[in-house]
């Protein structure tokens, strides 16, 4: 049966030239580098302001769903799923936002979003409501 997740969440690799790696000075083949795979889509010499949700973003090669031999399944069906879930959904709730501190996210074998709370106004007299 294929694996349908990472192995692994973050990288180790063995520093093979002596040198410095983020302020710190780092011996060959003494040192062991770990790096976590939650951080590889922070790195903002790749991503202008990576924190900020921005569909848009004209940089889409991004972790999200893996790389190589590790690259998940579904990658193209859940990119499939989220534009018409997006298209769909968007034009049926007003302006909302997201509140910040009720947010929960969860860290482990998979990363992600436990709860999102959205607020938006209530819809005016006589507008249908689609139920979402």
């Amino acid at each position: 049966m294929p694996k349908v997740s990472p192995p692994n969440l973050e990288d180790i690799r063995r520093v093979a030239d002596q040198g410095r790696l983020a302020e710190a000075a780092v011996s060959c083949g003494l040192e062991i580098v770990l790096l976590p795979a939650a951080l590889y889509n922070l790195d903002e010499r790749k991503f202008t302001d990576p924190m900020t949700v921005d569909f848009r973003r004209p940089v889409k090669h991004h972790m999200g769903f893996g790389t190589g031999i590790h690259r998940c399944l579904g990658a193209q069906l859940a990119r499939v799923e989220l534009r018409v879930l997006l298209q769909e959904w968007l034009p049926r709730i007003p302006e909302f936002h997201a509140d910040a501190a009720g947010v929960v996210v969860k860290s482990g074998r998979i990363n992600g979003v436990k709860t999102l709370p959205l607020y938006w106004k209530h819809r005016y007299r006589g507008h249908r409501d689609h139920g979402l």
